[in-house]
């Protein structure tokens, strides 16, 4: 093994010279081959070395079959010393894939860079947020992008330190699309935010819920009275969601918050139930509706008490003004117009414990369900 590249490299010059001579396709190959080779041997290179390697690299590489230069090709775009202008070339003539300089190139050439960021979207563009050495205005362009695979992989990109403007523009949209939604749920450097709600564990949610609830405790206005066609509306959510006729219940709801169905549908059909209690209640549904409601629906929710319990108790708790907040920050909307006043706020539990299920001390058989549509649980 040779102890430095300077050491070859007037042998190397002197290959190139007789190849110039020659012209030989053949003396080109070996030569282009043994310098790649020769560079590749050691580890590091001084800056001259790098030098002398690049200028080789240049006039050697130009007809070298790809069949001879893809081999040596991805290995040199690892090689930590391997000059940026080498890995230009070796991708502008086609020596290697996209795809491969994205996975092992110790280095990206400014100019492939960008023309991934020109319009980035699809697999290379999803592929370069996977990497650790994105300069601060490509992850800001890459954040930008309309595709939300590239965004997602920007999130799960931890080694990166995302922008904190970038981060809110992000959560702005998390609640169009899940799987970004659970991607900024496990982001270290997002904080609790109640657009990520239904991304959130139970745990995450009644932090959320509760953080609603004391920053409008103490407020104390009276609701603003719904008028009979108001009241019909709400009358009428209640029956659609008891026949679980979802989609005109969504349809009514929205109707009743002045909120795009797209926006509305996803809470409603809330997996965990929260969702829809905190649209229920925005829309002016109190405890009994929303029990009646529960209690209609799916088995895994209608046969569970304990559900049910945690249910009643939630919608206990979230006056209809805190819900109509909670939905308008959940959903990112500007405004809910016909959200009510706020109201006075139920009094505060002490921990979180209060917004899960309490099961009464005598048993189920003891408590009639009746107690949860006539009377507000004991606080």
């Amino acid at each position: 093994m040779p102890k430095s590249f300077s050491a070859l490299s007037s042998d190397i010059f002197g290959r190139r010279k007789a190849h110039d001579k020659a012209g030989q396709l053949e003396m080109r190959v070996h030569v282009f081959t043994s310098s790649c080779e020769l560079f590749l041997m050691r580890a590091t290179h001084s800056q001259t070395e790098i030098a002398q390697f690049a200028e080789l690299f240049e006039h050697l590489s130009a007809d070298i079959p790809l069949e001879v230069a893809a081999p040596l090709a991805e290995r040199l775009v690892g090689h930590r010393s391997t000059p940026v202008s080498v890995i230009a070339a070796l991708r502008q003539r086609g020596m290697i894939s996209a795809e491969a300089l994205i996975a092992t190139s110790h280095r990206l050439p400014d100019e492939f860079v960008e023309s991934l960021l020109v319009n980035p979207h699809g697999a290379l563009a999803a592929r370069l947020a996977t990497r650790a050495d994105l300069a601060e205005a490509t992850i800001d362009r890459l954040g930008a992008s309309a595709d939300y695979a590239v965004q997602v992989a920007l999130v799960q990109n931890h080694k990166l330190k995302l922008p904190g403007a970038l981060i809110e523009t992000l959560l702005a949209g998390a609640h169009r699309h899940q799987p970004l939604a659970a991607a900024l749920v496990l982001h270290p450097d997002v904080k609790l935010d109640a657009r990520l709600y239904l991304a959130y564990g139970r745990e995450q949610r009644d932090a959320v819920i509760l953080r609603a609830l004391r920053r409008q405790m103490g407020t104390s206005a009276a609701n603003a009275p719904r008028d009979a066609l108001q009241q019909a509306k709400v009358q009428r959510l209640e029956r659609q969601m008891i026949k679980r006729d979802l989609a005109a219940a969504v349809t009514t709801c929205a109707e009743i918050l002045q909120l795009p169905i797209a926006t509305l549908a996803p809470l409603m059909r809330d997996d965990e139930s929260d969702g829809m209690v905190l649209a229920l209640r925005a829309a002016g549904l109190e405890r009994p509706g929303i029990v009646r409601v529960a209690l209609s629906g799916p088995q895994r929710v209608a046969h569970d008490y304990s559900e049910i319990w945690r249910i009643a108790r939630m919608a206990d708790q979230i006056e209809e003004a805190t819900a109509a907040t909670l939905l308008h920050e959940i959903t990112g909307t500007p405004s809910l117009a016909t959200a009510p006043v706020a109201g006075e706020v139920t009094t505060m539990r002490r921990d979180l414990a209060a917004l899960r299920p309490r099961m009464p001390e005598r048993g189920l058989a003891d408590q009639p369900l009746r107690r949860l549509f006539n009377r507000k649980a004991e606080g």
